[in-house]
């Protein structure tokens, strides 16, 4: 499983049906290779199979709307796996692509010491 696949997935989960839609099919297309055709797919199943069991997904079909991603078992878990892990703050800036305008170092703050109670001569030190 690439993890570019993963990341990906990960950034997309606040965007609209459609950039979904989008982002997925460009990120397959650059790992898989070309859509092939139903016909094509049909003719050559075994190697469609192969590719998919060895971690590459196959897209069939002409147009976003009747296509079809044959993935294997094994890759959708860890697609899964990786959708539903939670993130941190860093990891989800890295998934959108963030990138930091400037190099900033934040320093840690001063430590302090709790106040000190000061007590008078006249009351208890138990109380």
């Amino acid at each position: 499983m690439d993890e570019r696949l993963v990341k990906r997935i990960r950034g997309v989960a606040h965007s609209s049906p459609q950039d979904i839609e989008t982002g997925l099919l460009e990120m397959v297309v650059e790992l898989g290779g070309a859509p092939l055709t139903v016909r094509r797919a049909r003719d050559s199943f075994s190697a469609v199979l192969h590719k998919a069991r060895a971690g590459t997904m196959q897209l069939i079909g002409q147009t976003p709307q009747e296509m079809t991603v044959v993935i294997s078992l094994k890759d959708l878990v860890q697609l899964v796996g990786a959708a539903a892990k939670p993130q941190t703050l860093g990891e989800a800036l890295d998934a959108m692509g963030f990138k930091p305008a400037g190099r900033k170092v934040v320093r840690q703050g001063h430590q302090r010491n709790p106040p000190k109670r000061y007590r008078g001569e006249d009351e208890d030190p138990n109380s």
